[in-house]
């Protein structure tokens, strides 16, 4: 018997609130379901093309989808939105992985400071996973004692630097900003 799963609580920013890509249909709330891997529709569909994944959740994930529409050439990229971090689903990332035979590079990427955000839980748990002792690496701020900058601009431009990082390919190391 399938577990019934629902959302207890919605946290969204302001930015979020009328954003289409995130926007659902009354049809998905009466016949859909909770899904706690998304993939992002039109990348990972050639399957021997692809060499890396980026997991990610929440706003970051929404701001390299908008950039991701507006460029091309991304065939050896895709990209999973996790909904849900607690239970991990493993399984599903599992068998998403193996679908990726040149899978190169798996990334979590995320918005927070390395010592804020789910990287310290996420990790071990994608690392167990990785197909062919693939090393998990990070795309993310620097380690800070404040979760935000305080700046709206500076903001900005560490959002764009993170993107950037994650759209580059072949990038060796991980992304680690201190």
């Amino acid at each position: 018997m399938k577990e019934e799963v629902r959302p207890l609580v919605i946290m969204s920013p302001k930015s979020l609130l009328r954003n289409q890509i995130v926007a659902s249909k009354i049809k998905d709330f009466a016949e859909g379901e909770f899904l706690p891997v998304i993939e992002q529709p039109g990348l990972g569909l050639e399957h021997e093309k692809v060499e890396r994944i980026i997991l990610c959740s929440g706003k970051i994930a929404i701001d390299l989808t908008e950039k991701l529409k507006t460029s091309d050439g991304f065939d050896w990229l895709h990209l999973l939105r996790i909904e849900q971090i607690y239970p991990f689903p493993m399984e599903m990332l599992n068998s998403i992985f193996n679908r990726y035979p040149n899978l190169k590079e798996i990334y979590w990427m995320q918005e927070e400071p390395k010592n804020m955000g789910a990287w310290n839980f996420v990790e071990p748990r994608i690392q167990e996973i990785a197909p062919h002792g693939i090393k998990v690496k990070y795309i993310r701020r620097r380690r800070r004692s404040s979760p935000a900058e305080g700046d709206p601009y500076v903001h900005k431009l560490e959002q764009n630097t993170i993107i950037q990082a994650a759209l580059e390919k072949s990038k060796e190391g991980s992304q680690d900003n201190g």
